[in-house]
């Protein structure tokens, strides 16, 4: 032992080579330490692992690399291990904070989400010492860029020394093609190959396609089955209005269960005027997947297959197309703006330089529209929500707050103090909803002519029980696209199309995702064509419930 010292430490130049592969396995431990936490966290939270472990040795034969090469590519394997460390504290963030593994979804969603909701996140979720393992990662680099300028020909040695054995170990992995595996699930070659770049590749396809719809064979309108006679078209034409939530869940609608008192307004209308339909989820977790999917021919599995969208096929028949938004924008391909490109009304109540709005104040475009008289002809409005968007306190006035003393009751038994606070918030956010859709079906009861009314969530949410539980956006759990799915019409469309009003109640427990809402809002506008599928109509009779999933991109079965 002491020849071996002799031999091997106390040379000064061999001495430095120690502390740089001292240094270097101390590196490599701590890029795999956030493996090492991920993996029990994955088994906690039941999502899929990351299995680093498996390509260990493939790992570990790059630890030479420090060792061997010269000071440049030794610095571009530094700062590439640099990103990898970066990485997965990110994914062990992911983990804690919302028990999920960053996917290309989520990276999705921050590519297309504004300056506003960026900060509102940061806000509510990041913290100071979230950046503490980064500012580690930071450290051990400059250490060891400023020990790899002068590296010896013993170094080098040491190096092949690490790398032969662990290269032929990661033979295994070539052979077995679980190199190509390594890339796929690598987070940084998941960034920059199936996050961004899908993104941009799916959303220039839809909008290429959208801008050339491919539009079915005879389009035309469904007859009346019984109509009083009358000189004035505006009495024989439709008014129909699209309400499209924002962040909604079902479990927290009065009128599908829920104890508290939050949709008192939607309870008083007449039973047989509006129908709760109460097995529809939504097709994704985000905004900007659900609406086209919603309001296209995109199925699950065909997200970047359009064809046309609802707006392009009312048209075609014949409608006027209305939209209002009461969220931004979101970049260049903001999803209702590609779907209704061409629609003959489309505005955006919180463009730049403007505030956050109260959803209420879409009543006055609603208000507007009825006074134009290009209503006067077949007419769909859609009315785009801020809902029940996080954070949901900002979603209504101060003399909303209807729930606000109740931390403790059934509705949120076993929340800590801060969660049960924001289930308050959340009800509130639906009570004022529910005020909003009142107010609207108000509206259109003032119409003589057939009026309908569909309303339902893009997506749903979930709620956390603990303030380090933020589990409101998991792919992989049921709550998550459970949303409330509505339909009014007053007594003149239930006079002018008798039967098919009655199809609706036989149809309320049907299982649908709402990949298929396209073909109910052209229903519902009496619009068919050439081979429309009424398997996939819900208010059909001969609509045929298909598997439903969660997780689109690996299409897991839907249960709860």
């Amino acid at each position: 032992m002491l020849r071996f010292r002799e031999k091997y430490y106390f040379t000064p130049q061999k001495r430095q080579i120690w502390k740089l592969l001292l240094l270097a396995l101390v590196y490599l431990h701590l890029i795999f330490l956030p493996e090492i936490i991920a993996l029990p966290l994955c088994i906690n939270y039941r999502t899929s692992t990351h299995l680093y472990m498996q390509n260990i040795f493939l790992l570990l034969s790059m630890a030479g690399v420090l060792l061997i090469f010269h000071r440049i590519v030794g610095r571009i394997f530094l700062v590439l291990y640099g990103l990898w460390g970066a990485f997965n504290v990110v994914n062990i963030f992911s983990l804690i904070k919302f028990h999920i593994i960053l996917d290309a979804t989520m990276l999705q969603i921050l590519a297309i989400t504004d300056k506003n909701e960026v900060r509102e996140f940061s806000q509510t979720y990041i913290h100071w010492y979230d950046f503490f393992p980064f500012i580690l990662i930071i450290f051990f680099i400059v250490i060891l860029w400023k020990y790899l300028l002068n590296p010896t020909p013993f170094g080098k040695r040491v190096g092949i020394m690490l790398c032969i054995p662990f290269c032929l170990l990661s033979l295994f992995h070539l052979c077995t093609g679980q190199l190509k595996w390594f890339g796929k699930r690598n987070a940084l070659c998941r960034f920059i190959s199936t996050g961004l770049v899908q993104y941009n590749d799916e959303m220039k396809k839809i909008h290429s396609e959208l801008l050339r719809p491919e539009l079915p064979d005879d389009i035309h309108f469904i007859p009346p089955e019984s109509m009083e006679k009358t000189n004035n078209l505006s009495e024989q034409s439709i008014l129909g209005v699209v309400v499209v939530g924002e962040s909604a869940r079902r479990h927290n609608f009065q009128c599908y269960g829920y104890s508290r008192n939050t949709t008192p307004n939607l309870l008083s209308f007449p039973k047989d005027s509006i129908f709760f339909f109460d097995d529809v989820i939504s097709p994704a977790t985000s905004t900007m997947r659900c609406c086209i999917y919603d309001f296209s021919m995109s199925s699950i599995g065909h997200f970047a297959s359009p064809q046309y969208s609802i707006c392009d096929l009312l048209k075609s028949a014949g409608y006027f197309v209305a939209l209002y938004s009461n969220q931004r924008r979101s970049g260049a391909h903001e999803s209702l703006g590609l779907l209704f490109h061409n629609a003959d009304v489309k505005s955006y109540l919180m463009e730049d330089g403007h505030g956050d709005r109260y959803d209420m104040e879409l009543l006055s475009c609603l208000e507007k529209m009825f006074l134009d008289e290009q209503v006067n002809k077949p007419t769909i409005i859609f009315l785009h929500t801020m809902g029940s968007h996080h954070n949901a306190k900002k979603r209504y006035p101060a003399e909303y707050t209807f729930f606000q003393n109740d931390l403790r009751d059934e509705n949120n038994e076993g929340f800590d103090d801060v969660c049960a606070e924001y289930v308050n918030y959340y009800d509130n956010s639906i009570r004022y909803t529910d005020e909003f859709l009142g107010k609207v079906i108000s509206l259109l009861q003032k119409q003589n002519r057939p009026v309908f009314m569909l309303y339902l969530s893009d997506h749903a949410e979930i709620l956390a029980k603990e303030k380090s539980d933020t589990d409101f956006r998991n792919a992989q759990n049921p709550f998550s696209y459970e949303i409330p799915f509505i339909i009014y019409a007053n007594e003149a469309y239930k006079n002018t199309w008798p039967t098919f009003f009655r199809e609706w109640a036989n149809s309320i427990h049907k299982p649908m995702q709402a990949d298929a809402t396209i073909f109910m809002v052209a229903s519902l506008a009496r619009i068919t064509y050439k081979n429309f599928p009424d398997d996939m109509n819900i208010l059909s009779p001969r609509f045929n419930p298909k598997p439903r999933y969660m997780k689109e991109t690996t299409k897991a079965i839907y249960s709860h």
